[in-house]
């Protein structure tokens, strides 16, 4: 039996997203839960363009930092995104600044991704 187009579609948008989160693991992210920021990036296929070059920027200037790639569910309002949390072993005054200054070198990144990538931390320790 044929596949049809959009069964292929499906196929080739999954192979996609698989290949972009075995990108961003081979640069040290970790995810802790796969399957659903894979569920965010097949609704949002736009991202997986910029998803690559936006950890390996965050990679790169935050070196001392554990980067977890994980999806932000609000509890207030209906809404979620995938955040990339920066985490260091220790934290100094010029944390927000450093991390601030990621944003502004990716945000031109995702002026067509018509969704957001939110670079911050929760002030954790590495695991």
């Amino acid at each position: 039996m044929a596949k049809s187009r959009s069964t292929i579609a499906v196929a080739q948008a999954d192979q996609s997203v698989e290949a972009v989160l075995e990108q961003v693991l081979q640069l040290g992210v970790r995810i802790p839960q796969p399957q659903a920021v894979a569920a965010y990036l097949q609704q949002h296929p736009k991202l997986l363009t910029v998803m690559v070059p936006i950890v390996q920027i965050a990679r790169q200037r935050l070196p001392d930092a554990t980067l977890s790639l994980e999806l932000y569910i609000d509890p207030e309002i209906d809404d979620k995104y995938l955040t990339l949390y920066a985490r260091f072993p220790t934290y100094e005054p010029s944390t927000m600044a450093r991390i601030d200054a990621v944003c502004e070198e990716y945000e031109p990144l995702l002026e067509h991704a018509h969704s957001w990538l939110l670079l911050t931390t929760d002030y954790r320790l590495p695991d």
